[in-house]
């Protein structure tokens, strides 16, 4: 599931192409596209043709677009969804859903280094094709009052300045979640961090993932914090993790797989200690951790 290192990377390719490039047809594509429009309040086919992005930004792990109509237009890609930035001749993406065709705006804006060449068209015509493999990805447009209302709906980024160590230990221990990492994964209460990045956080800050959260130290917590905070600037500097389906505007993988410590490494060697990396489920998740490096405190009898 794309988290905050891996929708902060798609925002940040595509907010100097897109802003000045009006809709010219959005289309919803076959019995996927279908599926999507039937979830859908709005029909982005009919509402979305005419207006202009003005900017391209990030609300929690949601890709949000800025129209001049004061509308914007959301993208939620939960576990399988990709938005990717492709000219018209390119050949079809598999599991595409809504294509929007766009076009105008300045040719001074141009596409990363690290794009194929044909990624930068000059006469700034592209389309913006949002695929999902299993279904749960969504797009919907709402007005400024439900924006205010999806923001709402989340806590704290956990890489805001506002989100202090005492912030964040009275966040935890006043959590309903069972464990410290159901809490961490509780998007109402601190946003932005996945399964894959809170297993990573955990490891760095030597804290057992099925930690009490009521039993969460004051310390603990502000060596957590820093190891979320960590590990997701690492996320974005290896532009994202690729374990299944993510990829960036123009497909390319993320790198950060490369760099995990213990995330989806079950039955191999702890990079630290040398003890097995364990596998369990919290909550439902995949869980990797290291029983050594991680080790649940010690109950006395007396």
């Amino acid at each position: 599931m794309p988290e905050l290192p891996e929708v902060q990377t798609i925002v940040s390719d595509l907010a100097p192409l897109l802003p000045g490039l009006s809709v010219v047809r959005a289309s919803y594509v076959g019995k996927l596209g279908q599926e999507l429009l039937r979830k859908s309040r709005v029909d982005l086919a009919l509402s979305l043709p005419g207006k202009k992005v003005t900017a391209v930004r990030r609300l929690a792990k949601q890709v949000v677009m800025d129209l001049d109509s004061g509308e914007y237009l959301i993208f939620h890609l939960k576990i399988t969804g990709r938005l990717l930035l492709r000219n018209e001749e390119d050949v079809p993406d598999e599991f595409t859903r809504l294509i929007i065709e766009l076009s105008g705006g300045s040719s001074s804006a141009k596409a990363p280094s690290f794009a194929k060449a044909s990624d930068d068209k000059p006469e700034d015509k592209r389309e913006l094709r949002f695929t999902d493999r299993n279904g749960f990805a969504d797009a919907y447009l709402v007005t400024n009052t439900e924006l205010d209302q999806v923001a709402g709906k989340y806590g704290l980024e956990a890489l805001d300045e506002k989100l202090t160590v005492a912030r964040f230990y009275e966040l935890i221990l006043g959590s309903t979640e069972p464990t410290v990492k159901e809490t961490l994964l509780n998007q109402k209460i601190i946003s932005g961090v996945g399964n894959i990045y809170a297993d990573e956080a955990l490891f760095l800050a030597k804290i057992h993932p099925t930690v009490r959260s009521k039993q969460v130290t004051e310390e603990q917590a502000e060596r957590l914090l820093a190891a979320v905070r960590q590990v997701l600037n690492e996320g974005l500097r290896d532009r994202g993790t690729t374990i299944d389906s993510y990829v960036d505007p123009f497909g390319n993988p993320g790198k950060h797989q490369e760099n995990l410590r213990v995330y989806g490494r079950s039955g191999k060697s702890c990079l630290v200690c040398g003890a097995t990396i364990e596998y369990t489920e919290v909550g439902g998740r995949r869980t990797f951790f290291c029983p050594q490096c991680q080790s649940l405190p010690q109950l006395s009898l007396f």
